[in-house]
């Protein structure tokens, strides 16, 4: 699954602005319940690099949504994976 924090160039409304931190919770939450894993796409503004800003909001939602994975455990065999 492919994810993208911006709205895309083609709207001329809201093109290239960043999802509103709540709607970015809720993709991530809807890829970790559906998918297996996720690219977070993006990171270009006025057709060219965008400069990195860490706190953005949709990294500081990212960097939280990634602290709660690290609170699961991996099975460590096909038996365990069966049982959750």
């Amino acid at each position: 699954m492919f994810l993208w924090p911006q709205y895309h160039n083609s709207n001329p409304f809201v093109g290239e602005r960043y999802l509103p931190d709540e709607y970015w919770k809720l993709e991530l939450d809807t890829v970790r319940k559906y998918a297996d894993g996720v690219v977070l796409w993006g990171g270009w503004a006025d057709n060219g690099p965008a400069m990195w800003d860490d706190e953005a909001g949709w990294w500081t939602v990212t960097k939280q949504f990634l602290r709660t994975l690290e609170d699961r455990t991996s099975p460590s065999t096909v038996q365990d994976l069966k049982r959750k």
